[in-house]
């Protein structure tokens, strides 16, 4: 079990977040084109996840747990990132694979990478967020706000 770290909400606020984000949306859109430029055949046996990983979100009452299936990344490469009202997750992969036989060699290197923004079904405690990641699945813990009832004057 590998801790992930958190890194700070960019630029100190969800407004210069969202700028970033259209950024990497256009730069996601880029390669999407160049990917959809090979067969599926080929996308789907170099990688055992699809572009946009499985995520759920559950509210555990005092907590808000996000988890994402992203089997095979290095723990380096994975960046977290939680907000007021959303967690962002990305990842990059490398996988190699190699053939030898008397005579003759085969080597291929795939590449794969996800981006999601998930949205939180409460308001959260950034301050205390908490990541980890097993190899399979990123796991991210953000307890929630306390709530102040509001009662009618």
């Amino acid at each position: 079990m590998h801790n992930l770290p958190i890194q700070p909400w960019p630029g100190g606020g969800p407004d210069s977040w969202f700028a970033e984000m259209r950024r990497d949306l256009e730069s996601l859109a880029e390669d999407m084109t160049r990917m959809l430029r090979h067969a599926w055949g080929l996308l789907s046996s170099a990688w055992p996840w699809a572009p946009s990983p499985a995520v759920q979100v559950d509210d555990l009452g005092s907590e808000v747990a996000v988890r994402v299936h992203a089997p095979g990344f290095d723990p380096a490469s994975l960046d977290v990132r939680v907000g007021p009202g959303a967690v962002y997750l990305a990842g990059r992969a490398r996988q190699e694979y190699r053939e030898e036989r008397p005579g003759a060699a085969r080597m291929s290197t795939s590449y794969g990478e996800f981006r999601t923004l998930v949205p939180l079904p409460a308001p959260v405690d950034t301050s205390r967020a908490r990541a980890t990641y097993d190899g399979t699945t990123i796991d991210v813990r953000v307890p929630k706000l306390p709530q102040i009832p509001i009662h009618p004057a």
